[in-house]
């Protein structure tokens, strides 16, 4: 036991030695906060820096990471040399521990390795470990640096708002991923930028011309599939093509009939769609672009798409038989295409009426439907049509 004693504390005065002769300071209970010589004799610079919690690097001064007495360098002032010197001490550089031993080379060959008494490594250099300096979270949000299109926002999957607020992108449905509020239940709109004034995404109303109060919960969140970026995206009747938004579209939904979603208790153009020349429809007895909503949208806080923000190919504005809506005369509208909703499974849902030249009594329940860059027409009825909704 005094023997085991007396080694210990011979190990801690050599240790504080060691460091006092190096320059090197050790903060209580932690590792050594500052770099230089260290003393030793015959022991690998790894394992002399590695106990120190340091790591063994080249000196700035020499390269050299060790010294011997045949490799001095710049250490002559922090080391002793008690195996002898031989030669100036400066001919070799770029020293590495060899085992117990330290060798270098000049500028045209390396040292000779003959392990001699002078070849014993005595001291070495160790350096606090070198963290990568943090990375600062690059902004994004404001119009034309939305956080969708900022492309080293999206590959970091970390950023930070205009006032510092950091978001995360987190798992939507399938690989779709959101842009939400670190530590929070927010997400960002579907067009990726943001002020104060115009923050989280909300829900929509259930008549889906109006913004509620209500943020999306998780379980909305994680049903949300993609985001589409039409050039001209409904909000009401009174802002039909507004500039700039885009939406986030949900997984999508089985076939069903418009007419018979909501049907008996709900109410109509919020829960179900059945005539468009309804008083309680888009533009009462007249045809319109949105006619209204549906249950299966609504009870998720997100709409039916019109027919302009899917991906049908905008030629069919010119086949015979198209005419705009009759509600909404002059509409100047761009078609999505290849920058709209994508269809689900097949022929799917809009809220969009179609009406053709009198007499159209028999086809006033009549609406448009399409699949991939087609459109077509079926009565509100049929159940084969998916739904798929969206969220400006």
């Amino acid at each position: 036991m005094k023997l085991f004693l007396s080694s210990f504390l011979l190990c801690s005065i050599f240790s504080s030695w060691v460091l006092a002769e190096a320059g090197l300071t050790q903060a209580a209970g932690g590792p050594t906060i500052k770099s230089g010589w260290i003393q030793t004799n015959g022991q690998d610079c790894k394992a002399v820096c590695g106990n120190l919690k340091l790591e063994s690097q080249p000196s700035p001064k020499s390269s050299n990471r060790c010294v011997s007495g045949e490799v001095r360098g710049d250490a002559t002032k922090d080391i002793k040399f008690p195996n002898g010197t031989w030669g100036s001490g400066v001919e070799f550089f770029n020293s590495n521990s060899v085992g117990r031993y330290c060798y270098g080379r000049n500028n045209t060959k390396p040292q000779k390795q003959d392990n001699d008494r002078t070849d014993l490594t005595v001291g070495c250099f160790c350096q606090s470990p070198i963290a990568d300096p943090p990375q600062e979270l690059v902004r994004c949000g404001e119009p034309g640096n939305g956080c969708y299109d900022n492309l080293r926002a999206m590959q970091e999957g970390k950023a930070k708002l205009s006032d510092g607020t950091q978001i995360e992108l987190v798992s939507a449905a399938g690989a779709f991923k959101v842009w939400k509020k670190a530590g929070e239940n927010l997400i960002m709109n579907a067009s990726g930028v943001w002020s104060p004034e115009n923050n989280w995404q909300r829900k929509l109303n259930r008549d889906g011309k109006s913004f509620s109060d209500f943020y999306l919960t998780e379980t909305d969140i994680k049903g949300l599939a993609g985001r589409a970026c039409p050039p001209a995206v409904f909000l009401n009747h009174d802002n039909m093509v507004a500039k700039g938004r885009c939406l986030y579209f949900d997984a999508g939904n089985q076939k069903q009939g418009l007419s018979i979603l909501g049907r008996p208790s709900g109410l109509e153009s919020i829960d179900w769609l059945s005539d468009w020349s309804s008083q309680s429809t888009g533009r009462g007895p007249d045809s319109s672009y949105f006619e209204g909503n549906v249950k299966v949208c609504a009870d998720k806080g997100m709409r039916l798409p019109v027919i302009y923000e899917t991906t049908v190919n905008g030629a069919f504005t010119k086949q015979q038989g198209w005419a705009p809506p009759s509600g909404d005369p002059g509409l100047n509208v761009a078609w999505a295409e290849l920058n709209g909703v994508p269809s689900f499974e097949g022929w799917t849902w809009t809220a969009t009426a179609y009406q053709v030249p009198a007499p159209a009594d028999g086809y006033r329940n009549y609406f448009r439907r399409w699949s991939s860059d087609q459109a077509g027409v079926e009565t509100s009825i049929m159940d084969n049509g998916s739904i798929r909704c969206v969220l400006p």
